[in-house]
């Protein structure tokens, strides 16, 4: 059954997304000047060989690229497809827009989650913010 939103349930979703929107932001310039160095390393293997959907001739002959696109999924290529169609790095894609949606599914699900243990909704935007500060470390390195 669907629960009501009411201002004690929207208030861990605030605070929580107002953290999120916080720590977007202070990694921003790095993500525009620099996404190489705040990229972490599995996106880096899955990521860059996407470049070839937007230039077929770019990786050709490469095993290495072969292998990583027979072994990535098909829905996870879909995710960068409008980022090709609009002409952005897939780089750039993952670290703007891929990694935020990550962020906010795993802490929408982690909420649900604690609200079974926490009732109380500023107890459970407190160990989603913390949640986001112990985490977020691994998410942009």
């Amino acid at each position: 059954m669907m629960q009501r939103l009411s201002a004690s349930t929207l208030l861990p979703l605030v605070i929580f997304l107002l953290v999120l929107v916080a720590m977007f932001l202070r990694t921003l310039p790095e993500a525009l000047t620099a996404p190489w160095e705040i990229t972490e390393d599995d996106g880096r293997h899955f990521v860059v060989w996407l470049r070839s959907l937007a230039d077929p001739e770019l990786f050709q002959s490469d095993p290495i690229a072969q292998y990583f696109g027979a072994l990535t999924p098909l829905l996870y290529k879909w995710l960068y497809l409008p980022a090709v169609w609009l002409g952005i790095d897939v780089v750039s894609w993952q670290l703007l827009v891929v990694a935020p949606l990550i962020v906010a599914l795993t802490l929408w699900v982690a909420n649900r989650f604690l609200a079974h243990y926490f009732p109380d909704p500023l107890n459970r935007a407190l160990c989603l913010a913390f949640m986001v500060y112990l985490t977020m470390g691994d998410l942009v390195s």
